[in-house]
């Protein structure tokens, strides 16, 4: 069986192996998210250049296998390169770029290319990396969480999971987002009110970039005390149907992607462990045994409005040398089995206008938890947990530029939680003949958050001076302390040319997980969690392409 699935994967490989591609692209405005029309994209190494359309969109056609790099440019913009570009076989590469505004004070203007990049509301600790870095990461396995475990100020737990323990963090005080909705875990096989696990469930081929915050960040994010990352998924190709069946360390599955009704594009993933049918050969104890599942369709309603649906999934099962989830009769365990799913799903409606954009959020993440334990002669429930936890969000956010150098974003989010938790623990006696009591719980809860911000970006003095200051509230049904307010602040100064210091401040709250609070009617009592960051940092450019960043950071 598995000789001819290898078979068949490399025939497939030379069938349709070609020396050139296709490089699409959609070039927009980084606060507007306008399309950029007359924008040049060059490919350096090959002097190749071509503009966008009215709709911001660019093509190379008949491009050379290889890496390149590709120099964008537009009047009024500050030009970036976007590396590592990789042009496969037969199969276009798509990427989305953002330009950002330039601001010209004065008749001399130098122009230089930009290499680095961050969010201008991000003043320190900010990395952007894109698929190709994450790609070849070495150890990271295409897995974005075990990527981002080298950064600084990052520690992994252990090699078995993918853990983040930001600046001496919880891996729950992590916030992931996926072209603005928010997942609460990536990972399958996760620990419950954890954003981590073994192995991630992110298609990294979906990935166009990564945004990732180890501390300082501004007011937009929220209920969260390490990290945010933010994960944009790539469009779907607009000109044709393609698939790409594949065969990695995450798994067994495809890609597919192609055009939607001629005004938009979808772009879908599916993944099977296989473990399970080769793990007598590999010797293995315990087998994870999943599905993962990844989609992202865009449909442009019109020319100022575009509605975007992401989804991602997880199916998971373990299994100890016998059949499906379920041990065998000869394990120390007993006879156990345990399953969990994950869902998040949510549509983001961006509609633009003159100088800015609004963006609604509809959303939902689901999990659910059927784990149990019997004795293997009795038979008799040893140990029951059955939990679910979704929530219902609806968030929108309104990016406005009031001048040419001062912006200004605010919103407003409400949640719905509903908590279930199911648990029973047969009484014992300890080794000390100490008896621990019987465990049974079964309980039911709904909980509300709400939460609004504010943010307000400057630059001046010749562009030389960026103020970020921003605050926000939080309400949360689930406790005593129901209300919490969190300023924040940041500077970024160019002391020189290509010297600049950066400071940030504020503070942050976070919620007590959901587990906590049902678990005792005393822990209604609980206070939201606070930390509070101070981080100061120096970044200097040795050259173009080579950037020197030394932090520290009081939290």
């Amino acid at each position: 069986m598995i000789q001819k699935l290898f078979i068949f994967l490399f025939f497939v490989s030379v069938t349709y192996s070609q020396n050139t591609a296709d490089i699409y692209g959609i070039i927009r405005d980084k606060e507007t998210q306008e399309a950029v029309a007359g924008a040049t994209a060059e490919i350096v190494e090959l002097n190749l250049k071509t503009e966008s359309d009215l709709k911001g969109s660019f093509e190379f056609r008949n491009v050379p296998v290889g890496n390149y790099s590709i120099r964008f440019s537009a009047l009024g913009y500050e030009k970036i390169i976007k590396t590592d570009v990789v042009v496969l076989s037969a199969r276009p590469t798509v990427i989305t770029v953002d330009l950002s505004p330039a601001d010209i004070f004065t008749e001399e203007i130098e122009v230089r290319d930009r290499y680095f990049r961050k969010p201008d509301d991000f003043s320190t600790s900010s990395y952007n990396l894109d698929f190709e870095e994450v790609r070849r990461a070495p150890g990271a396995v295409e897995d974005v969480s075990r990527m981002l475990q080298v950064l600084a100020g990052v520690s992994p737990a252990n090699d078995q999971r993918n853990d983040l323990i930001v600046r001496g963090g919880s891996p729950a005080e992590n916030l992931i987002t996926i072209d603005g909705i928010e997942v609460p875990n990536i990972n399958h096989y996760p620990t419950q009110g954890s954003s981590s696990g073994p192995i991630g469930m992110i298609n990294s081929k979906f990935i166009n970039e990564v945004n990732f915050s180890s501390g300082g960040f501004p007011a937009r994010y929220g209920d969260r005390l390490s990290s945010v990352m933010e994960i944009r998924f790539r469009e779907g190709y607009r000109k044709k149907f393609l698939s790409d069946i594949n065969l990695s360390t995450a798994g067994f599955g495809g890609i597919f992607e192609g055009p939607l009704f001629s005004k938009g594009s979808f772009l879908f993933s599916v993944r099977k462990s296989y473990l399970n049918l080769i793990r007598s050969a590999i010797r293995l104890a315990a087998v994870p045994d999943y599905w993962d599942f990844n989609l992202k369709t865009v449909y442009d309603l019109n020319d100022r409005n575009r509605l975007t649906l992401i989804g991602i999934a997880g199916i998971d099962k373990i299994s100890f040398e016998g059949e499906a989830s379920e041990v065998s009769d000869d394990n120390p365990y007993g006879k156990a089995k345990g399953n969990q799913q994950q869902f998040s799903t949510g549509f983001n409606l961006k509609t633009l206008f003159r100088k800015g954009y609004l963006q609604t959020i509809i959303s939902n993440s689901s999990s659910f938890s059927d784990i149990e334990n019997k004795d293997i002669i009795t038979d008799e429930m040893l140990f029951y947990y059955n939990s679910y936890e979704s929530q219902f969000s609806l968030k929108s956010e309104l990016n406005y530029q009031l001048g040419k150098s001062n912006y200004l974003t605010t919103g407003i989010s409400g949640r719905m939680i509903v908590f279930k938790n199911e648990t029973f623990f047969r009484s014992d006696t300890t080794i000390f003949g100490e008896v621990i009591p019987e465990v049974n719980v079964n309980l039911r809860e709904i909980y509300y958050k709400f939460s609004s911000f504010i943010q307000y970006r400057v630059k001046f003095l010749n562009n030389k001076v960026a103020l970020n200051l921003g605050s926000r509230y939080d309400f949360f049904s689930g406790i005593k302390d129901k209300h919490v307010l969190s300023p924040r602040g940041g500077l970024s100064v160019s002391i020189l040319p290509s010297t600049t210091l950066n400071l940030s401040t504020g503070i942050y709250f976070q919620s007590p997980a959901y587990l906590w609070i049902s678990s005792d009617p005393e822990n209604y009592n609980l206070r939201n969690i606070k930390a509070v960051h101070y981080v100061i940092g120096i970044d200097h450019l040795i050259s173009s392409d080579l950037r020197l960043s030394v932090e520290a950071y009081y939290k």
